[in-house]
């Protein structure tokens, strides 16, 4: 399965040589500690920590253990993970499979708006999540009109997403 997000910004898909893979940009704000335990992850995620263990279980979210034996510490990314597979489920979109990948690829479209602009204040509202023609490919498109789009889309705000989860990490712990 492939998702696609089709949009470009400013010519950034231009002709220079681009890494295979962007590092992560660092987590909005410096007053919080950038890993945390799995009580946080829940607080910031607003998921509970046994559908946590099932989509673990499940691989619709990767949760390695951390190679010194010490329990795993999170980052902002997995709780906006957590929360986009969170508005995934209450969209009843699958998650597991296709949906597992789409919530990567969303996750993705998050972490390439803030590395481009340095901020959480451009990531898309709208992205519109449809598959054409009964192809099994997801399609994400920010910039159709909706009266453009085929008969059956999702739309996804992925920028309240973004807020909420950094609005919790922000919160006091």
């Amino acid at each position: 399965m492939n998702a696609h997000a089709s949009f470009t910004v400013n010519g950034l898909f231009g002709s220079a040589k681009r890494p295979d893979r962007w590092p992560d940009p660092p987590a909005p704000g410096p007053n919080q500690p950038g890993r945390f335990p799995l009580r946080r992850l829940v607080a910031i995620s607003g998921v509970d920590s046994g559908t946590i263990e099932t989509w673990t279980g499940r691989r619709i979210f990767d949760r390695p253990t951390g190679n010194d034996g010490k329990h795993r510490r999170f980052d902002f990314w997995d709780a906006l993970h957590l929360a986009i597979l969170r508005e995934m489920r209450a969209l009843g979109m699958q998650l597991s499979g296709r949906g597992a990948i789409l919530a990567e690829s969303l996750l993705a479209c998050a972490k390439v708006h803030v590395a481009w602009e340095g901020d959480l204040n451009f990531v898309p509202e709208r992205i519109a999540i449809y598959a054409l023609h009964d192809v099994a490919e997801w399609q994400m498109d920010l910039h159709t009109l909706p009266d453009r789009l085929p008969r059956s889309y999702v739309v996804l705000n992925l920028r309240a997403v973004v807020e909420d989860v950094n609005r919790r990490y922000h919160a006091q712990p």
